[in-house]
């Protein structure tokens, strides 16, 4: 990681790399993994470059799943630094979505935390990711939950009415 020109290292990088990441001070992170997550990411990101049309679904499938079972930490860390209750981060999405609506479709759902927070409100949610390795591996099996594994830009291409917002509602 650079800033201003200076090569960061030892406990500075750790500091950046967990601020960036927002993983919690206690948790355990040395500048070994982090310089193993930036390599991986290097020969990962010149296989997405060098993909092509016909490939490229499956290149990034197979990329992002490398990279989510190498760096096992991301799935495992990421987003602990705040401390915030689910609860507490999304109670202001049922006010914003209002429960006149049928179908929330969450693209990039991560851990799925915010799309299972919607689903225990009621809402009937589809989340999609782009490996096995993020979303419903990490939350519950629900009814009203689905999920889709796929990029986003090529869903978003195949469903022409609907928008690049992160949520958006459907009738």
């Amino acid at each position: 990681m650079f800033v201003k020109n200076q090569r960061l290292r030892g406990q500075q990088l750790v500091r950046r790399y967990k601020k960036i990441y927002q993983i919690a001070d206690e948790i355990d992170i040395s500048e070994k993994m982090i310089l193993k997550h930036w390599e991986l990411e290097k020969r990962l990101a010149k296989q997405l470059r060098e993909s092509t049309e016909d490939t490229r679904w499956n290149t990034f499938e197979k990329c992002y799943t490398e990279l989510f079972l190498e760096i096992d930490w991301l799935n495992r860390e990421i987003g602990t630094s705040d401390g915030t209750s689910p609860q507490k981060k999304y109670m202001v999405w049922p006010l914003l979505l209002g429960h006149d609506i049928e179908k929330i479709y969450e693209i990039g759902s991560g851990k799925g935390e915010l799309i299972n927070y919607l689903v225990n409100q009621g809402y009937t949610c589809k989340g999609t990711e782009i490996t096995h390795e993020r979303g419903k591996k990490h939350v519950p099996d629900h009814s009203r939950l689905s999920w889709e594994y796929q990029m986003a830009f090529i869903l978003i291409n195949l469903r022409q009415k609907e928008t690049m917002m992160q949520l958006y509602r459907t009738k």
